[in-house]
């Protein structure tokens, strides 16, 4: 079951990276001068399935001599993506002392598994870690909604169209840069947003005049 993406902890971050979990969605419901408020239950898989099922999907797309035909944008991010974890979470495994188990889900758990016994700075390191997996493969997976794209430049690396942003979570990240923001940081993101909108619709207005 879970919460909202502020109260999560470590735990819930691997259990929704690696396990099948609930998904609760408030709604409301209203009859007359009755206002009531329901919650929609959705069983999600884990989201390195979900990311894995974009790789899966697209793996046929390899032709003969002419190399890669194009694939969905939103594919290739979540391929990324899943690159990224498997990555990172082996090397973890690794400084932690212990083999690479050579697979995605596995090295995740493991990193769970080996936290508890760290020191507490080792501990906060890994958290963040965990907390930037699942961040991303949330915004990436898009398994209830998209991630919306601005046609804005990442705040630290300017590239323009980087930026994804999960809106019901108050969640963004950039796919070049890997920066990330969290709900509270999100409205930092939105200020940079309104005013680079403002900014290009100024120069747009004297370009016209």
């Amino acid at each position: 079951m879970t919460t909202s993406p502020s109260h999560l902890d470590i735990h819930d971050h691997i259990e929704q990276l690696v396990e099948h979990h609930t998904h609760r969605e408030p709604y409301s419901y209203r009859n007359g001068q009755q206002l009531a408020i329901f919650t929609h239950l959705t069983m999600v898989p884990p989201l390195i399935d979900q990311l894995d099922e974009a790789n899966a999907t697209t793996k046929g797309d390899v032709s003969g001599g002419a190399g890669y035909s194009s694939r969905p944008a939103a594919s290739i991010e979540s391929i990324d993506t899943l690159m990224f974890i498997d990555d990172e979470a082996a090397r973890w495994v690794r400084r932690l002392g212990e083999d690479d188990p050579s697979d995605t889900k596995a090295c995740i758990r493991r990193v769970h598994a080996l936290h508890a016994s760290q020191d507490a700075a080792t501990k906060a390191d890994i958290e963040r870690a965990v907390k930037r997996w699942w961040s991303q493969a949330r915004i990436t997976s898009g398994w209830d909604s998209p991630a919306w794209r601005p046609d804005n430049t990442c705040p630290v690396c300017e590239v323009r169209r980087s930026l994804r942003i999960k809106l019901a979570d108050q969640m963004a990240h950039c796919v070049e840069c890997r920066s990330l923001w969290l709900p509270e940081e999100i409205g930092l993101l939105a200020d940079w947003i309104r005013l680079e909108n403002a900014e290009d619709e100024e120069t747009t207005e004297e370009e016209a005049s």
